[in-house]
């Protein structure tokens, strides 16, 4: 191997590991085949390995083998780097296997870059993970716009395809758009205001194929025919290797040249070093957030450190808690990242110095309120309300809302954010599946009958007793002493409410309750069993307590 010579220009020294630039970019970016010292090894910076100038290679650098293919040459270039301590990524294809086994041979560390993406996308996109704070590197710049700026990205495609665009996510949402809305149409501006694409659209595209062509595809997409006064629609969608980061749409009046569509494919490219970097900086900051808000939805002595942190002031609060009716964190995990990104949108309107986080499973937002009751409890409704608006219609019918009592200061918080949560358990369980938002104020009583249920159900108190008694009676003997109790406690005492809500005679209703009266144990006469039975009853599915 040639001498090196040369000093590389100084760069941020990096404080970060293989494994977490790894676990930051993903296999479709970058995939390991070889680890004989395993991930852990420090990354100092990114070197472009060049066979006729090497470079200064120090420990720990992440060396690109641009043009390097498997053979003599690969394999000195191994041995060197092994003693240097680096790390070497290849384009690596159906000789995968042998190459691992050449890194084991030599000891160095070999990964495979996504064969889609350019060297130089590649070596931004390592720059980014091997330092959080390198996201936003003051005075670093990619095609002349300041990393991350996706507004600035955006107005650069503007210019390069004269028509103003969005850049949107997968999810048709939009993340960044330029100048020049004014000359698009209403359906562009309905998407800039709420920040994703109407639903009309959406579901179309859906149906026709469109997302699932443009996504496969890399080559730019005319769509023209939409409707009545909407402009054409130019699109491509933005990738990292095989990975899809998101989508650019241009408004254009007509289908513009070959030469703009391939500039307007190749802008793909720009944008999605600049996507990556977006991306980067918002997993950085969701964690932050997440931390910063558990740390004030729990309480402790950190609690005001970590709402101050947030921006978090007023008078008092309240704790929106978001939550869909049906499956787990795990399986609801795309869904309620939506969620937290519209509820975010929309309070950085309504309430610019509310904090929003995903925690546990839920999405919650502690929103600035006045001290008043009854004013606080409006705004907190009229952002629950404002928020489940902005929502795709396909989504907004699974969401549920449960907004917490008043929080006087920072210190009650948890106890609010409970409250929303028990409100949230208690609108899970009910049968009325059209109400979406559910206040403390309006379900005190199903909250306080949700928690006894929860402490009788812990002590294994909820099937015994008289009412066991009674179940046992009607298992063994077919009777249906249960429901009858059931029906007579809900009418309070009422004999024909109860007979008309079971559909039988008042005698036979009379009857039967002086049976069951029978039962050992079972005794009416006392107020505190005939409470008992009530609760127990109300806490169990009418079919449980069979």
């Amino acid at each position: 191997m040639p001498s090196r010579r040369g000093k590389p220009p100084p760069e941020p020294p990096s404080t970060s590991t293989l494994e977490q630039v790894l676990a930051a970019l993903g296999p479709a970016v970058l995939r390991v085949l070889a680890a004989p010292a395993g991930v852990g090894l420090p990354v100092t910076r990114v070197v472009i390995y060049d066979p006729l100038d090497p470079p200064t290679v120090p420990a720990g650098a992440v060396v690109l083998g641009v043009g390097l293919a498997a053979g003599t040459e690969l394999s000195r270039v191994m041995e060197h780097l092994a003693q240097d301590g680096a790390i070497l990524v290849v384009k690596a294809r159906g000789d995968e296997a042998q190459l691992a086994a050449e890194a084991d041979r030599a000891g160095v560390t070999l990964l495979s870059a996504a064969h889609g993406a350019a060297w130089m996308q590649v070596a931004s996109l390592v720059r980014s993970a091997m330092n959080d704070d390198a996201v936003a590197r003051e005075g670093e710049a990619l095609g002349g716009v300041a990393a991350g700026d996706l507004f600035a990205v955006a107005n650069a495609v503007s210019a390069l395809i004269d028509a103003p665009v969005t850049i949107e996510d997968p999810q048709s949402r939009v993340i960044a758009y330029s100048s020049r809305q004014d000359e698009a149409d209403n359906a562009r501006m309905i998407t800039i205001l709420g920040r994703q694409v109407p639903d009309e659209f959406y579901v179309r595209f859906q149906r026709e194929g469109v997302f699932r062509r443009l996504y496969r595809e890399r080559a730019p997409m005319y769509l023209d025919g939409l409707g009545k006064g909407v402009l054409p629609r130019l699109a491509v969608a933005v990738k990292a290797g095989d990975e899809l980061l998101g989508s650019i749409w241009a408004a254009v009046k007509e289908k513009p040249s070959q030469e703009k569509l391939d500039d307007f494919a190749e802008a793909a490219n720009f944008v999605a070093i600049h996507l990556l970097r977006h991306r980067l900086a918002s997993d950085v900051q969701r964690g932050l957030q997440s931390e910063l808000m558990s740390v004030v939805l729990g309480g402790g002595a950190l609690a005001q450190d970590a709402a101050s942190r947030l921006g978090l002031a007023g008078e008092a609060f309240r704790v929106v808690a978001v939550g869909l009716r049906a499956g787990d964190a795990i399986d609801n995990e795309v869904l309620l990242l939506r969620c937290w990104d519209t509820l975010s949108l929309h309070l950085s309107v309504a309430s610019r110095r509310a904090a929003t986080a995903l925690v546990e499973g839920v999405v919650y937002a502690v929103v600035p309120v006045p001290a008043d009751r009854v004013a606080s409890r409006r705004l907190a409704r009229q952002a629950a309300d404002g928020f489940l608006t902005r929502l795709q219609s396909s989504l907004r019918e699974s969401v549920l809302v449960g907004i917490g009592g008043l929080a006087g200061s920072v210190v009650e918080i948890p106890k609010a954010r409970l409250e929303a949560d028990r409100v949230l358990l208690v609108m899970k369980g009910a049968a009325d599946a059209r109400r979406s938002i559910g206040e403390i104020e309006d379900l005190r009583l199903q909250v306080l009958l949700f928690r006894l249920g929860e402490l009788a159900d812990d002590a294994g108190a909820l099937g015994e007793g008289p009412l066991g008694a009674l179940a046992a009676h009607d298992s063994a003997h077919n009777t249906r002493f249960v429901e009858t109790l059931r029906a007579y406690l809900d009418a309070f005492g009422d004999i024909a409410a109860a007979a008309d809500a079971l559909g039988i005679h008042h005698n036979t209703l009379r009857y039967r309750m002086n049976k069951l009266q029978q039962v050992p144990g079972v005794d009416l006469n006392d107020p505190e069993q005939r409470l008992a039975l009530q609760l127990q009853l109300r806490m169990l599915a009418p079919d449980t307590a069979h």
